[in-house]
């Protein structure tokens, strides 16, 4: 199956954080690049083996576009071996391609929620992996809990703040470990983490205890790798104002133009912008204007 890109504008008034971010969101390979290169130092005939992405030269543009945008800085050079004369390039990402909380809250709630699920769902698949390879439990000194709690605000916010420190610290760990194993010192281990505080809604749970998303939703948009529809969210700030007042309120193309609060006063943009961002089920008929939802 052929990989999805999303096309995206970059403009000044993007905030930079969330502009660099998008960068990397355009294609679900980028993703992975940066991800596996903040783990290790790799070459691209080296992700390639393990990962595939195209052809060796399409993986190796891939490097070198994400390093202009200083997503991977290229850490050393080797020749000679089986190398038959070229040069191998070695990168490393220094960071990971993560929201902060200063820019989570910009997000719509719909942008929000999908990646929030995605990220379970991906969690979720490296525990069914290491259960079925018996990494989970091979080690006595594994840790796996998960506590409901009764809080006022001070004390969400307190746990929430702990939280936040744990990850911080996780990633300072990270970073002194690739020193140690950078100097030969010990084998590197593969260690997933997951944390998570968020409220639990007042009402019954199903037999399973889990709140599932409900079933079917947009099956156009659900085809589309969900960090490129995020992409495009993130490079613009038209669409992110788009998605942000239709998960206000249900609203038609004319009424986003037209409103009283004349949010919206580039009227071809604005359409240009809902073509990429929404999915019409169907051909409606008749003289009612048709309401605009977000893909989810």
């Amino acid at each position: 199956m052929a990989a999805t890109t999303a096309r995206i504008r970059l403009n000044a008034e993007s905030p930079s954080q969330l502009a660099r971010l998008a960068v990397v969101f355009t294609d679900p390979i980028w993703l992975k690049i940066v991800t596996e290169l903040f783990r290790c130092e790799m070459s691209p005939s080296q992700f390639h083996g393990l990962y595939g992405g195209g052809t060796l030269s399409r993986v190796d543009r891939h490097f070198k576009k994400l390093a202009e945008h200083g997503w991977l800085r290229l850490v050393r050079k080797e020749r000679g071996g089986h190398r038959r004369g070229g040069t191998e390039h070695f990168y490393r990402a220094p960071k990971l391609a993560v929201i902060e909380e200063n820019m989570w809250a910009l997000l719509p709630h719909s942008v929000r929620a999908e990646y929030s699920w995605r990220t379970f769902v991906q969690f979720a698949e490296r525990v069914k992996e290491a259960m079925e390879a018996g990494t989970f439990d091979a080690r006595a000194d594994r840790h796996l809990t998960w506590s409901p709690l009764v809080l006022d605000e001070l004390g969400r916010s307190r746990v929430q703040a702990a939280v936040t420190a744990v990850f911080r610290s996780l990633l300072e760990e990270q970073a002194d470990a690739k020193i140690r194993l950078g100097k030969a010192q010990g084998t590197p281990i593969e260690t997933t983490i997951g944390l998570a505080a968020f409220d639990s809604p007042r009402r019954q749970r199903n037999r399973s205890g889990l709140l599932l998303p409900p079933a079917g939703g947009n099956e156009a948009a659900q085809q589309t790798h969900f960090t490129v529809r995020i992409a495009k969210v993130l490079g613009n700030p038209l669409s992110m104002k788009i998605v942000t007042e239709l998960n206000l309120r249900e609203m038609s193309a004319s009424e986003l133009l037209l409103g009283p609060a004349l949010l919206f006063t580039r009227g071809p943009q604005v359409s240009t912008e809902l073509l990429d961002l929404v999915r019409h089920p169907r051909d409606r008929r008749g003289t009612e204007p048709e309401r605009l939802e977000p893909t989810r």
